[in-house]
This record gives structure tokens, C-alpha cells and sequence, in this order.
């Protein structure tokens, strides 16, 4: 009985053991499908059908390539991040993932189409690069649109502050900033953004936000509206 009993207790050690090193480790942030309208994304390469939303977070956190075909994609990265894609979107989903779940410097690639990008400025974590294949975007704000331009790129901010690479600009809640290729860098309001459309689309970005994330005026950034 004692060999049997010592065997139990070393069990039960054993098990407490890795119970406690599983609370140590941090469970990854994974995204989840809060809306797709189209009915059919591709992850690398691959056509699926968003039926279940809950099952295809986790296929999206699988997936290296997103790209948004003809549909609206919406999802929410735990409660640090709230991102839409629009149409004809190409973007980087599980690097940026797994760097915002380890608290690391994230990269965000966004190769073509469109991104609203809410950052929850209440939970912190490291820098993050919003990456176009025209310029780099360090994001310091928590409300901004990028679109990507046959010729360059579009970033306008509703929230906060970013800084583009490609001429140290800074862009500030309602302005709107457009790289393209072999011109010099333009600044515009907000309200006269060169693609009114896009504009239009972060203000109701920005009003959706207000909407649907509790305390969303207060975890904004300070003096952002």
C-alpha cells in the first residue's frame, strides 16, 4: 500500500507542478471573426467559406496571408485591437498576433486594400509598425486608416498620432497623409482628404468604435478628440 500511496502523491505533485508553470505561461491573443460580408476569404491561397466565425478565428491565427476577396472582414484581436479590412485586402495575420501576445514590437504587413486599425491604449504592450510596400507606419495613436495606392500609400488618423517613414511626417487626429511614388509627401485635413471615401470610411470607423467598445471615450488617448 505505501509504494501505491507514495506513487498517488508523487501523481498529485506532479500534476499540481505543471498546473502551476501553465499559469506562468501566457495564453496567446488570438483573433476572432467579429463580421465577414462577402461570405468567402482566402488564407494562403486557400478559399474558406465564413460560415462559423468562431471557428475561423483560429484559422486566421493559423494563417500566414489573409486576403479579403470581395468581402468585409472585421475582427478583434483580444481587447487590444479592433480591425477592419476592406475589400481586395492583403495582410499579415499571425506574425502580428503572436508579437502582440508576447508583448514584443509588433509588425502589422498590409500589402494591399484597406485597414481601419483601432489600438486599445489601456492595455499597453511594445511598438507597433503598420508596414505598407510603399512606406513604414510607426503607430503611437489609436485610431487610423491605411490604404494602399497603385502608386503608394494613403494614412489618415482619427485618433492620436503616427509617424510615416518616408519623410519623418507626422500625421495627427484629422489629418491624412499621402505618399506616392516620385512626388513629395502631401498633408490634408481630414475632411478634404484627396480620397474622400476612405475618409468617410474611418469617421464611421471612429463612430462605430464609440458604439459597440465599452468605455471607449475614456481609453482613448488623452487630448485625441
Amino acid at each position: 500500500r505505501r509504494p501505491a500511496l507514495r506513487l498517488f502523491a508523487g501523481t498529485l505533485a506532479a500534476a499540481a507542478a505543471i498546473l502551476a508553470v501553465a499559469r506562468l505561461v501566457p495564453r496567446a491573443e488570438g483573433w476572432r471573426a467579429l463580421e465577414v460580408t462577402g461570405g468567402e476569404i482566402a488564407l494562403d491561397g486557400e478559399a474558406v467559406r465564413a460560415t462559423d466565425l468562431a471557428r475561423l478565428g483560429p484559422a486566421i491565427m493559423g494563417a500566414d496571408a489573409l486576403e479579403t476577396g470581395a468581402s468585409h472582414v472585421r475582427l478583434a484581436l483580444a481587447d487590444r485591437y479592433r480591425l477592419d479590412a476592406g475589400p481586395g485586402t492583403r495582410l499579415r495575420p499571425r506574425e502580428f498576433a503572436r508579437a502582440v501576445a508576447a508583448d514584443e514590437p509588433a509588425r502589422l504587413a498590409v500589402e494591399a486594400g484597406e485597414i481601419l486599425l483601432w489600438r486599445n491604449p489601456a492595455r499597453g504592450g511594445g511598438p507597433l509598425t503598420v508596414a505598407t510596400p510603399a512606406v513604414q507606419i510607426a503607430v503611437t495613436g489609436t485610431v487610423l486608416g491605411v490604404l494602399c495606392l497603385a502608386d503608394g500609400t494613403c494614412v489618415s488618423v482619427a485618433e492620436g498620432g503616427v509617424t510615416v517613414d518616408c519623410c519623418g511626417g507626422c500625421v495627427q487626429a484629422g489629418e491624412s497623409h499621402v505618399h506616392r511614388a516620385g512626388l513629395p509627401c502631401a498633408h490634408h485635413a481630414l475632411a478634404a482628404a484627396p480620397d474622400r471615401a476612405h475618409a468617410e470610411r474611418l469617421t464611421r470607423f471612429l463612430a462605430e468604435l464609440a458604439r459597440t467598445v465599452p468605455d471607449f471615450a475614456a481609453e482613448s488617448s488623452p487630448g485625441a478628440r
